[in-house]
């Protein structure tokens, strides 16, 4: 059971193509949302929150 998912993105962003929408990444937040997971995907949220 998780209480909140924090997921950052790659420096750089990757690329846009549309195959790169299903990376690991994709699919974390997609089950997170799903499933009601708090999220977290800022940086600098993440940082606050965890301080």
């Amino acid at each position: 059971e998780f209480d909140l998912v924090i997921n950052l993105p790659m420096r750089g962003g990757g690329s846009r193509r549309v195959s790169s929408f299903m990376t690991h990444g994709y699919r974390t937040r997609r089950m997170a949302v799903d499933f009601s997971v708090p999220l977290v995907t800022d940086v600098k949220c993440a940082k606050l929150l965890v301080e």
